[in-house]
């Protein structure tokens, strides 16, 4: 794919989590500039959510939660109530299936070819966090009254 190519993904995609986050959360994601410190800070508790994209784009992409963030999205989305442990991660998977299938949908109409997503997974803090090399990976990290979102994308 081709640095133009590549940057019209990722401005898809960072317009979908905003939009989705925005109507769905009613919270404002603001995208931050600074995307070298890409890590969570290791002093704060994190979930990680891993989604994988098959067919035209071969990619993945994990979303890293700090605590606040995840519990937030979590009884926001469960009309303010804290479900069951096993309840949390199917709402944290459909966040993170609604901004992709967003933005997958957009992309698959604009470019004409066909890229399908696999069911999110989720990890707590403590799994390992597997080191991805930079030239791989795109950092779209957003700055929230809860915490940072991070969103990487690594190539496949």
């Amino acid at each position: 794919m081709i640095e133009k190519e590549k940057q019209q993904v990722l401005s898809i995609f960072d317009e979908a989590i905003y939009k989705v986050s925005h109507k769905l959360l009613r919270i404002e994601l603001r995208k931050m500039t600074d995307a070298n410190g890409w890590k969570p800070d290791e002093t704060k508790e994190y979930y990680r959510g891993v989604i994988h994209m098959h067919g035209y784009l071969n990619a993945t992409l994990i979303y890293y939660f700090p605590e606040e963030l995840y519990y937030y999205i979590v009884r926001t989305m469960n009309c303010g109530s804290l479900p069951s442990e096993d309840e949390r991660q199917l709402y944290i998977g459909e966040f993170i299936n609604i901004t992709c299938g967003h933005a997958i949908s957009r992309l698959n109409d604009m470019l004409g070819k066909s890229t399908r997503i696999t069911v999110p997974h989720l990890y707590a803090r403590s799994d390992i966090l597997e080191e991805i090399p930079e030239e791989n990976r795109m950092v779209l990290p957003y700055q929230s009254e809860k915490g940072v979102l991070h969103v990487i994308a690594c190539s496949d």
